[in-house]
Parts: C-alpha cells; structure tokens; sequence
C-alpha cells in the first residue's frame, strides 16, 4: 500500500514537471542594471559571451534601487587571478534575486587561483532579499558586507571552493539583522575547498535556521560561526533548528555575546584530513566558544542539542564534545560540567534530513527543459553520485545538461529508480533499531587553536568596525 501510493505521487509529481510550462530564456552575455526597479528576467547568461570591456559580473548593479532579478540562469567562468562573479551589487538597496541558478566552471576540484570568485556578492545595500537559488563552484556562494536587514531564504550551495578567507556557502560580515532561513549547505571532501560553512562575522543580532549542513574538511573551518569579536551592545545570535555531519568542527562563537544554539544536532564529525586537507585543529570540536583579540564569548548557550559519534577524544578515550577557551571559563550561559548540560545537550542518534527544502528550477533552454533540482541533486554542481566522501579520477563536475537526466526523455528511469528508492527507504525505516540515549561523559583537556584563527583575521574586504560603524550601519 505504501510503495502504491509513492508510485502515485511520483508520477504527478513528474508528470507536473513535464507538463508545466518551464520559462523560456534568451542567450544573453552580462547585463549591467541602468536604472531603478529594472527588471531582469528569462535570460542565460554566460560571462563568456562578452567582449573584453564587458563586466565580470553575469549582472551587475551599482547605485540603483528596488531592482528584480528572477528566473536566470548565470555561467560566469576561472579567469585566472581575474575576478569572476555571477552576480554582484553595491548600493542597490531592496534588490531582489529569484528562481536563479549560478554556477562557476572550469575548475574541477581545490581552491580557486582567486577568493573573489563568488556566486553572489552584494555590499553596502539595504533589505536585500535572495530567495530560492541554487549556487555552485564559486569561492563563496554568497557574500554580503556592509548590509542592513539582508534576507537569504529558500537556498542551496554546493562545493564552494574558496581559497580562504573566502569558502562559505554563505557570509554575512558587518551586516545588522540578517536572515539566513532554509537551506542546504554541501562541500564534497574530495572537490570543494570550504572554510567556515555558514558565517555571520561582526554581524550583530544575527539568525541562521531552517537547514543542513554536509562535509567540510576546512582545517580552520567549522559548521556554523558566530564570529563577533568586537564589543557590541545588545548583540544576540540564534542558530536554530540545524543538522549537520560529517564536519571537522560544528557550532562555534568567537568573541559571540548572547549566542544561541537551539534545535541543534550534528554527528558523524571527522578528526583526521579529508580530500588532502590538514585535519581539523580544533580536533573535531563540536560545540565551541572562542577567544579572540582581547574580546571573549559570553552568555552562550544550548537549547535542545544533540550529538552522535564524534571522533574526539581525550587521553582516557572520552569524548571531548563541548569546551571553551581559556581565557573565558565563563562562556557558557550553564556551569560548564556535563552533568548541569546533560539536559540540553544529549547524546542520541538521529536521521539526517538532507532535503530539509525542496527546491527544483526548471527552464527552457534551447529547446530543452533544463532542470536543476535540490531532490533529485541534478545540475547542481555536484560530482558523481553526490556524496560527500565521493572520489574518483577524471570527473566532470555535473555543471550542464551533460550529465543531467533529462526530464522529457528519461521520465520512465526517473519513476522507476525513484519507486525503488522510496519502497526501500520504507523498509529501511521499518529495520532501523535507534541506539539508546546517553549523556556527555569525560572531561575536556583541550580547546580549538586560537593562535591559527587569530593569524587568519587579516582580510581587506573585512576591516574591523567600531561602534561608531554600527550605528551608522543600523540607521
């Protein structure tokens, strides 16, 4: 009856996709914004299409408001040390980007030759609204600075590739307000180049929640981060309802005041390098309030957390799963032993929601329906199968129709493999036996190498704000 039933609803859903109208998109080279509340709509853009004094931007806005940007898709390109960005806008309050699919080519796996490749860049810009995209291969997947009330919602980012300081799925630095809400955030070891995952760097009162996080084998990098490090008053972040796996570092504060992480769960860490990268210094680290530049974490708490199966331990063979620096002995709201944690951070198993959004962009591209779908992980910049610990020699990341399944010629293999694939995930569910809940036992004998994250704060797109920079930022 289940299995009959997930037949049903699979083939309306295909069959949806098949008989609903995709829009059309113009071949197009780069766009520059050239006045107010213009829309840009049902393009395909590629940066390749322009000429040598054209933008390196796919689009590209500078000191125009309320513009729109839906239904696109952007190819921006590796130009060496050049910049390649798909989309970028400075001074371009209210913008708005929808139903966007961005991807960086040409290169396959590691860290770019320039940190500036990013996806989407936006700075200096009021209310910026993003919403259900789909990002790959650049250096960040998105990066904002300088943005007041920015909202980036409804989202995935796959293999971002950095170098550092850049290699987030998203950053926030020196933005007020800002919304991080439904997403996946997914970094093959073996191809993508991150460092922290998700960052919210001097960005007071700050929210990510809604989504999940898979593989990162950054040394310096963790899950999510709140990295304030400067005094401000009345500053909060709430990271809330998150999973990850397969991380080297998880939920972590440098320098935060009144951080929250709640709903939080993560497992399945890693302690040694991953995709020839160092092993994590914080030694997998799951949980972690830091001490930065004379500026300590403070009031930071856990509210329904989990974790499972983490590789560190300390010389008794205990799990080290919490901790803070030195310097802040204090930083957790709760008296720092694991029996007065016990009850909001426990240790139990739990299934990974790798679709925690459901996101599918479909265009018409020269003829062809192009699908790129967050379910189904086609034409979203992912590798072979699309795990996170996947290798293998010479392959093309699926950037294209290349290695896509097209949805009109293939429709009986989709509804086939996808019948099967439901049907054994029911037996699976109904297999599985959950390992008994624990508590945190042990105690920690080290902490993350503040030294390395101190050495890494030289970044010229990021100089430190004052309170001063604040005000004038949340005006």
């Amino acid at each position: 009856m289940t299995c009959a039933i997930s037949i049903f609803l699979i083939i309306a859903l295909v069959g949806t996709s098949v008989a609903g109208t995709c829009p059309v998109l113009t071949p197009s080279g780069p766009v520059t914004i050239t006045a107010h509340s213009q829309v840009v709509e049902n393009l395909e853009i590629d940066t390749a299409r322009g000429t040598a004094t054209s933008p390196t931007s796919g689009i590209s806005c500078n000191g125009f408001d309320h513009v729109i940007i839906r239904n696109v898709r952007v190819t921006h390109h590796v130009q060496g040390t050049g910049i390649s960005q798909g989309i970028s806008f400075t001074n371009c309050n209210h913008i708005t980007i929808h139903n966007a699919r961005v991807q960086l080519t040409g290169h396959e796996s590691g860290a770019l030759p320039n940190w500036r490749d990013f996806n989407i860049m936006g700075s200096k810009s009021k209310g910026a609204r993003i919403d259900s995209v789909i990002l790959s291969g650049g250096s960040s997947g998105v990066w904002l600075g300088d943005c007041v009330d920015p909202k980036f919602t409804n989202w995935a980012v796959y293999n971002v590739q950095g170098p550092f300081p850049r290699g987030q799925c998203v950053q926030y630095g020196r933005c007020t307000r800002g919304i991080v809400d439904g997403f996946i955030c997914k970094n093959q070891w073996n191809y993508a180049w991150p460092e922290d995952a998700i960052s919210m760097w001097r960005s007071a009162n700050s929210t990510v929640r809604n989504g999940v996080i898979l593989g990162n084998n950054a040394p310096t990098g963790v899950s999510v981060m709140f990295e304030q490090s400067v005094i401000l008053d009345n500053s909060w972040g709430l990271a809330e309802n998150i999973e990850v796996s397969n991380t080297g570092g998880g939920f972590s504060t440098y320098g935060g005041t009144n951080i929250v992480f709640k709903n939080v769960a993560i497992k399945d860490n890693h302690c040694d390098g991953k995709g020839g990268r160092e092993p994590p210094r914080s030694g997998g680290l799951m949980y972690y309030a830091g001490y930065e530049q004379g500026v300590g974490s403070s009031n930071v708490s856990i509210v329904n957390g989990t974790w499972y199966n983490s590789c560190d331990r300390n010389k008794k063979g205990d799990n080290i799963v919490i901790f803070q620096y030195k310097r802040n002995p204090s930083a957790w709201a709760k008296a720092h032993d694991y029996v007065s944690m016990g009850q909001d951070l426990v240790q139990k198993d739990f299934p990974i929601d790798a679709h925690p959004i459901k996101l599918q962009l479909c265009f018409s591209i020269g003829g062809t329906n192009y699908i790129a779908s967050t379910m189904t992980e086609r034409n979203v910049g992912l590798v072979g199968d699309g795990s996170v610990a996947y290798s293998a020699s010479n392959v093309q990341i699926d950037y294209d129709e290349k290695m896509a399944v097209s949805t009109e010629k293939n429709t009986p293999i989709v509804v086939i493999v996808s019948i099967f694939g439901i049907c054994a995930l029911v037996a699976i569910i109904f297999l599985v036996v959950k390992l008994p809940a624990g508590r945190i036992g042990g105690k920690a004998s080290s902490g993350r190498d503040n030294k390395v994250r101190e050495e890494l704060l030289s970044d010229s797109m990021c100089p430190e704000p004052s309170q001063t920079d604040y005000a004038k930022l949340s005006a």
